[in-house]
């Protein structure tokens, strides 16, 4: 039997949506386990569910960046999940979106505001295009994080697959079968270059039938599974990591979703 068919995507869709949403008691401080983890439990189940409403062939390359997402998903949230040393690893994840966000804030700033020509009348009051994108509250929050030494950048996501695995491996069974290293080579690294337009992308709508070259329409999966296995597996890790953190779901639940025939 296939890894993934619709009755155990059904189940494990359920699965989740049986634990998010949910409600927390927070302070509502961003940096709060309550709220990144079971957040990052619901996107990942959202990609998921829309991996699978596209099916092949026609629905592959939409399949295929949504799984290279939610395997960034996975890795990033097995990275940040184990408890011993959370907090700073959180401060790093925050650091890292602040240095981005400051990125595209110079950017246009630097680069696309100055040009009058041809952006002057775009860039007038009321325009499409803003001169800015931070407000100053968010400025000072950002420049005192990134000025904060303490607080380190997080590690590129092969290496965040790395740690995690060395926090996982001995802890759950599925992560032994299936580690973050193996997710990132069969789903993130192999699928990124199709988020974006490069070779590869065009390849995957270039068909020969009957001798004819075809473009347009997306060529057959080369393997069982594609982005629907991938994503199968990136949301179970997710899913089997929330139990040991969180608690929810229940392991037998999560085994029973699994084996739906």
């Amino acid at each position: 039997m296939s890894l993934v068919t619709i009755k155990r995507t059904d189940a494990l869709l359920a699965l989740c949506r049986g634990v998010v949403p949910r409600r927390v008691e927070t302070d509502g401080n961003f940096e709060d386990w309550e709220i990144i983890g079971p957040a990052l439990v619901a996107i990942a189940a959202d990609l998921f569910e829309g991996i699978m409403a596209f099916p092949p062939p026609r629905g592959r390359v939409r399949a295929e960046v949504l799984a290279r997402s939610l395997a960034e998903y996975a890795i990033g949230f097995a990275w940040l999940a184990p408890e011993e040393g959370r907090a700073d690893r959180i401060k790093r994840f925050l650091k890292d979106e602040y240095r981005e966000r400051e990125k595209t804030e110079n950017r246009l700033v630097n680069e696309i505001v100055p040009r009058e020509k041809p952006y002057g009348p775009l860039l007038q009051p009321g325009g499409p295009i803003p001169r800015s994108l931070l407000s100053e509250e968010m400025k000072l929050k950002i420049a005192g994080l990134l000025g904060d030494e303490s607080v380190v950048m997080p590690p590129n996501t092969l290496l965040m697959a790395v740690e995690a695995d060395e926090a996982w491996l001995d802890r759950i069974e599925w992560v032994t079968k299936y580690p973050f290293a193996f997710i990132y080579t069969t789903t993130f690294g192999s699928m990124s270059s199709i988020t974006h337009p490069s070779i590869t992308s065009i390849n995957r709508v270039v068909t020969v039938q009957g001798g004819d070259t075809v473009v347009g329409m997306p060529a057959p999966l080369e393997s069982a599974s594609g982005p629907y296995g991938g994503g199968y597996l990136a949301l179970l890790s997710i899913i089997w990591i929330a139990a040991a953190t969180f608690g929810w779901p229940d392991p037998d639940e999560i085994r029973a979703a699994m084996n739906v025939t």
